[in-house]
């Protein structure tokens, strides 16, 4: 039987809270954890409740909680706009994700990591989060991943091709930075190869006139189930304060973003979208 939390009132300046693998089951978590003001870091990972409070939102310096391999776990509720990192990896339960109302505007990067949440896969709930997200990244240069298990890339991106490169020409009725958000890309990678941490990195070359620029993209694929093989990524962003490009050649690479060292995974199909 697992041990009762007691009340966290009073503990105002507390920043980092630890109960992974407490075996804290539904109700476990007292609802006056809404009064931990000062908390940047919450880690619920491996527990056994099936949702949690709602109150969570009122964390407003709140920037990453994990919830891996919570595997009853159903819902996620909306969560404070400050929230960066969201790990919800092994929630095999998991259907439905709200998103914050709006991303934090003092980040440069979002992360939603769902690796082997198969019941949210199919719900293609990671698609609606993206689009929501999409919409509040307007006036902002930001990075946002979605990782999710998957074999097909989504109609809505209109560009696909076979392998790991893409070049895409930005339309031609874009005159400025201001009149688009940014690209959203989405890749499906195969592992071949069941152990070991990896990297899941895109690499961009942008065509600014005749200015060449290059961008890196990395997130970090913790590999802990060789039953699930392949996956589908999306991250979208817009970078730079320079005058409009004109075509961006995305690379994609399992290993080491800059060197390229290369590891037993693959990628199968790539896919690309300007967000206008």
């Amino acid at each position: 039987m697992a041990p009762m939390l007691p009340s966290l009132s009073g503990l105002c300046s507390l920043r980092e809270l630890n109960l992974r693998d407490c075996s804290l089951c539904e109700g476990d978590i007292p609802s006056d954890i809404s009064g931990l003001s000062s908390l940047e870091f919450l880690d619920l990972k491996g527990n056994n409740f099936i949702s949690i409070p709602a109150s969570i939102i009122r964390l407003s310096k709140l920037n990453y909680i994990r919830l891996s391999d919570c595997k009853m776990l159903k819902s996620l509720p909306e969560l404070p706009t400050s929230t960066e990192d969201v790990w919800i990896d092994g929630c095999s339960s998991l259907e439905v994700v709200s998103s914050p109302s709006k991303v934090c505007n003092l980040s440069d990067s979002a992360y939603i990591t769902a690796i082997n949440c198969y019941n949210l896969a199919e719900n293609d709930n990671a698609l609606t989060l993206l689009k929501k997200h999409l919409k509040a990244f307007a006036n902002s240069r930001k990075r946002f991943f979605v990782i999710i298990p998957g074999n097909e890339i989504p109609e809505w991106f209109s560009q696909q091709r076979g392998g790991s490169v893409i070049e895409i020409p930005l339309p031609l009725n874009i005159q400025n930075d201001s009149q688009w958000i940014g690209v959203a890309v989405c890749c499906i990678f195969v592992n071949d190869s069941a152990s070991g941490d990896k990297i899941f990195g895109c690499k961009a070359n942008i065509l600014i006139s005749i200015v060449k620029l290059q961008d890196n993209l990395a997130v970090k694929i913790l590999e802990r189930n060789p039953r699930q093989i392949e996956r589908r990524g999306w991250l979208v962003g817009k970078r730079f304060n320079k005058p409009i490009m004109k075509e961006i050649t995305f690379f994609f690479v399992i290993g080491h973003v800059i060197n390229y060292i290369h590891f037993p995974w693959r990628i199968n199909m790539v896919a690309v979208k300007p967000i206008i």
